[in-house]
């Protein structure tokens, strides 16, 4: 929280609570407008803990770093335009300005998401391969038959559903009968 936005929180606060009549009335819908709006709570503005510092957060690729964005815009109530990119050999570490609660939370976020957004990017490469047809051919001699988990069920059925709504590429085969 901006120096200037905590003053004006701080005297919004006092007449919220020390003014007389439609003053207090006033005070207290603007202050509640302005705390909505910042994702902010009175505990915050009288804890003055709402200072900003910055936190980084490790990204693999764009997908991640996307839903990093979603998620300190959510967390955060506003459009996250203040993310800074330090780019490492192995990793980009991405920071932003957060309050100790926005930081909390969206590391717990992150955390839980990121895994799922993996998962469901695994099923969604699986079906789009199937969908495209983009394996070897084999028979079902060459197959072993293999006793599936129910979790392994859940799998293909989700892969199944999601092939469902995939525009399947027109690709034209150049080579015919490849042998090895």
């Amino acid at each position: 929280m901006s120096p200037q936005l905590n003053e004006k929180l701080q005297k919004l606060l006092r007449l919220a609570r020390g003014g007389v009549g439609g003053e207090r009335e006033n005070a207290e819908v603007i202050l509640n407008r302005i705390l909505q709006q910042n994702n902010l709570t009175i505990a915050d503005i009288e804890s003055k803990s709402v200072a900003l510092r910055p936190v980084q957060f490790i990204v693999k690729d764009d997908w991640h770093y996307k839903l990093l964005c979603q998620i300190i815009s959510a967390v955060t109530n506003r459009q996250v335009t203040e993310i800074y990119r330090l780019r490492t050999q192995k990793k980009d570490r991405y920071y932003c300005d957060l309050n100790p609660a926005w930081e909390a939370e969206c590391l717990i976020m992150y955390s839980v998401l990121s895994r799922s957004l993996q998962e469901e990017m695994d099923v969604f490469y699986s079906a789009f391969v199937h969908k495209n047809h983009i394996f070897p051919e084999t028979t079902p001699e060459k197959e072993a038959a293999a006793e599936l988990s129910d979790e392994d069920r859940q799998r293909i059925l989700r892969t199944r559903l999601m092939m469902e709504g995939i525009k399947k590429a027109q690709v034209h085969k150049q080579i015919t009968g490849a042998t090895s």
